[in-house]
């Protein structure tokens, strides 16, 4: 999954911003980006979600849990797959591993968020990543194959984090990493910053973005209830918000300030929005996604019509053909 995606990032890229804009073209509302559903367990850290889109022509469903507990897989903040399902028959015709893809997937909605909010000749981002996990990692690779940076600074607390991203980065002839031994000392190198963070405490707070002149913030780390990666002063600082799609709202900083009546759906631009109708804002903008089907039903797609074409995978067993 990895190989299909990082070798093919632009051409996703370009499929899932023509998907999102001909959502736009068609004026659609919150069921155009899929459903998300939200499993809680007594006695059981995080939540379980299915997240099923379907565009008439291809169905997907993902099945994905968020893994607190990390007993299992020590290194994956979210586990589990996503079904190609044949959208008349609903049976299942493929089964693909989420890690790599909802990571990427996450990387190129920020990447389209940052073309978005930058239109034209917009001067290359000196690009900050705090969280060198995976998301962080492909983010920095999206960037760099979207021509944008040739580099980016890194910050992460965990040991050997960055000089993990710094490798992943060489193997796939990614940007140069430059680490900070600060989550200051990033911010003062950097104009855009991307926030893929394990979002237990707030990161940035809108005198953070004042301070150091940001012009783009992509906060993607707090997609549950219980988490927060943004200060609850950024909805009041002047800072324009663009918003991956209105499911978003259901989860994280977003779902906190709506209840406190900090921010309301009426007062954000959704990504669709603004990748049909590009235009430059005056101050700084602030990229909020908790992820939605769209995105990975776009990913997913892709990689498996590259996996079928190739012969990669393994098939699975056919169904017998029984009367009922």
């Amino acid at each position: 999954m990895h190989r299909i995606l990082v070798d093919h990032i632009g051409e996703l890229t370009a499929r899932t911003g023509k998907m999102l804009t001909s959502v736009a073209d068609a004026d659609g509302g919150a069921t155009s980006f899929g459903d998300k559903d939200l499993f809680y367990f007594d006695g059981v850290p995080g939540d379980l979600r299915v997240m099923p889109y379907s565009d008439g022509q291809q169905m997907t469903v993902k099945v994905i849990g968020t893994n607190e507990a990390r007993t299992e897989v020590p290194d994956k903040i979210s586990v589990g797959k996503c079904l190609l399902i044949h959208p008349r028959d609903h049976y299942v015709m493929g089964v693909l591993d989420v890690a790599a893809l909802s990571s990427l997937r996450t990387a190129v909605g920020i990447l389209l968020g940052r073309q978005a909010s930058s239109p034209g000749e917009a001067p290359a981002p000196r690009l900050g990543i705090v969280g060198a996990g995976r998301v962080g990692f492909y983010t920095a690779l999206a960037f760099q194959r979207a021509g944008l940076i040739d580099s980016c600074a890194a910050f992460d607390p965990g040991p050997g984090a960055v000089e993990r991203m710094l490798e992943l980065c060489r193997l796939e002839s990614g940007p140069a990493v430059v680490p900070c031994s600060s989550l200051t000392e990033l911010l003062a190198r950097c104009d855009s910053v991307v926030l893929a963070t394990d979002a237990r405490r707030p990161v940035l707070g809108g005198a953070d973005i004042d301070a150091y002149g940001l012009r783009f913030v992509a906060s993607v780390g707090a997609d549950a209830d219980n988490l927060r990666e943004l200060a609850d002063d950024v909805p009041g600082a002047p800072v324009s918000f663009l918003v991956g799609s209105p499911l978003c709202f259901c989860l994280g900083d977003l779902k906190r300030w709506q209840q406190r009546d900090l921010l309301q759906p009426d007062g954000v631009t959704y990504l669709h929005q603004a990748l049909a109708a590009p235009r430059g804002t005056a101050g700084p903008t602030c990229y909020i996604s908790t992820g939605f089907p769209m995105l990975d039903h776009a990913a997913a797609t892709f990689a498996y019509e590259i996996a079928t074409a190739h012969g990669l995978g393994r098939p699975l067993a056919p169904t017998p053909r029984t009367a009922r």
